[in-house]
């Protein structure tokens, strides 16, 4: 790969009954992705990447 990039993020809900709360096991989710420029010439570019979320309800 020429060039790789990768981002994770961690997200709780807006719910006021289960996100206000540090103590509170409620929603979130967890999103990740990793992406790489595995080709690039002249007159082409082929960029690859994969992502995962996981979301507690």
């Amino acid at each position: 790969m020429k060039k790789m990039s990768w981002q994770i993020g961690l997200f709780r809900g807006t719910s006021s009954s289960t996100s206000d709360n540090p103590k509170a096991n409620g929603d979130y989710a967890l999103t990740s992705r990793i992406s790489g420029l595995a080709i690039k010439n002249d007159n082409t570019l082929l960029h690859l990447g994969v992502a995962y979320s996981y979301r507690k309800p």
